[in-house]
């Protein structure tokens, strides 16, 4: 069966690979970049974290032991994380019992160098992985349960028989650039956050099962959603409680993973040959919206939706339109920079004087919002009230009114600095719009 990316929903139609070590390269440059420090010759020995105002940890630097007073502590230091054990947080899952090797290399092959490959057989399988500078990651599980026999150094000879057996034919490895080795595990910690001083990310507070790729870019999306809020408080534009919602957000799409990479992995492995989701694996007519749609969104993670007092928190959809300034064409994901609240206000809707009073009550938000007045009929719309940040999108192709203000005939859109849409709602309600400003600002609305 093949799944591709070409109708996904997103400027992004297709699979990106990036190894790990170039990602972090990216990470720890732009981090430099900004004026960070990095200290690698450090490590944490003790935590207290008694007082309620801030976290007292005591760090092992080239040596010296110093003590560190911190407001906040973020553990995302691994699968082993020390702060993890010192705060007595313990995972909760499957140990599958089973291992995988990966193996980078190059190769000659006549199947297609460009695509995600799955072969999967009744005692093995093998996914071909393409990545950068014409090398491909290959990652295999076999019958062997024994660490060391895994960890042994092994030849091309032994893999291209393993990858032969799972029905890949005119593949030939020539050379093996780096080999490594994992277990299959399926846990979760019961929470991601402690008194919200201590927060946890990445494989500190979650060890899924490789079978998707999704593994890495979860942490990525952990941080990024815990960033933004730490970020605004520290800075004294948030309120303290809303670092409640990482932990409420991101363990309830860490319990969703946990459940689709189990049923994927019993799948793959074949742990549970009764498992009945392979039934939405079939090349069958009935699968066509899996493998068009389904397949893709979950794969690319723009499925992650969270729910938050029983309503949904969904990624922001992908729309285009022209910016009037300049004329240039802008979609939605230009929108999100991460630090922003973004308003969009659907100002064909919107009566003139229900309007103005939205304007100038946002107004009050100084800098912390950006204001898009979006208009199906490029008319311009006063942009010059009490110097707030507004812009103007003419909705030339007709995908933000039809994405957004057709949502059960909301005019107002709230997309938050993570680019998930927080709030719909309609301008005559403004008090909805200002309960769910005042909740984040510390500098609410009046």
């Amino acid at each position: 069966m093949h799944v591709s990316y070409r109708c996904l929903d997103s400027p992004y139609k297709y699979f990106l690979s990036i190894p790990q070590p170039e990602s972090e390269d990216i990470l720890l440059q732009y981090f430099l970049d900004l004026g960070g420090m990095v200290d690698f010759d450090a490590e944490l020995i003790g935590i207290n974290n008694s007082n309620s105002e801030c976290v007292e940890v005591l760090i092992s630097q080239h040596g010296i032991i110093n003590n560190h007073i911190t407001q906040y502590l973020i553990g995302c230091d691994g699968a082993k994380s020390k702060v993890r054990a010192i705060v007595g947080s313990e995972f909760v899952g499957k140990d599958y019992g089973i291992f995988f090797e990966l193996i980078d290399v190059h190769l000659d092959w006549n199947g297609n160098k460009n695509a995600c490959h799955y072969f999967v057989a009744e005692d093995c399988f093998v996914i071909i992985i393409p990545m950068t500078e014409n090398k491909h990651r290959i990652v295999i599980k076999n019958n062997i349960n024994d660490i060391e026999q895994i960890k042994a150094e092994k030849s091309i000879f032994y893999y291209e028989n393993i990858i032969r057996h799972c029905g890949v034919i005119n593949l030939t490895i020539n050379s093996i650039l780096w080999h490594s080795s994992s277990k299959f595990y399926n846990k979760l910690i019961d929470n991601y956050s402690y008194e919200n001083r201590i927060f946890f990310a990445g494989d500190a507070c979650h060890l899924f099962s490789p079978i998707g790729g999704l593994v890495m870019n979860t942490g990525l999306q952990d941080a990024f959603n815990l960033s933004w809020r730490l970020s605004g408080v520290l800075s004294g534009k948030y309120n303290a409680e809303i670092l409640e919602e990482y932990n409420c957000e991101r363990r309830f799409i860490g319990d969703k993973l946990l459940q689709s990479t189990d049923a994927s992995t019993e799948l793959i492995t074949r742990i549970n040959k009764q498992n009945n989701a392979v039934v939405n694996w079939l090349p069958l007519m009935q699968n066509r919206n899996n493998i068009k749609h389904k397949f893709p969104l979950n794969f690319s993670g723009l499925s992650h939706n969270y729910m938050l007092n029983g309503k949904e928190i969904y990624h922001v959809p992908f729309a285009r339109g022209i910016y009037i300034v300049d004329g240039k064409e802008m979609c939605t994901y230009d929108m999100v920079d991460g630090i922003h609240f973004n308003i969009l206000l659907f100002a064909n809707q919107i009566e003139n004087t229900v309007y103005s009073i939205l304007i100038d009550e946002l107004s009050k938000y100084d800098n912390n919002l950006n204001i898009w007045q979006i208009t199906n009929d490029n008319s311009m719309i006063n942009t010059n009230v009490k110097q707030q940040k507004q812009y103007v999108i003419f909705d030339k192709y007709g995908e933000l009114y039809n994405k957004f203000a057709v949502n059960g005939g909301c005019d107002v859109i709230v997309i938050r600095p993570d680019g998930y849409v927080g709030l719909a709602c309609v301008a005559k309600e403004f008090s909805i719009l200002k309960t769910y400003l005042k909740y984040y600002f510390v500098q609410s609305g009046g």
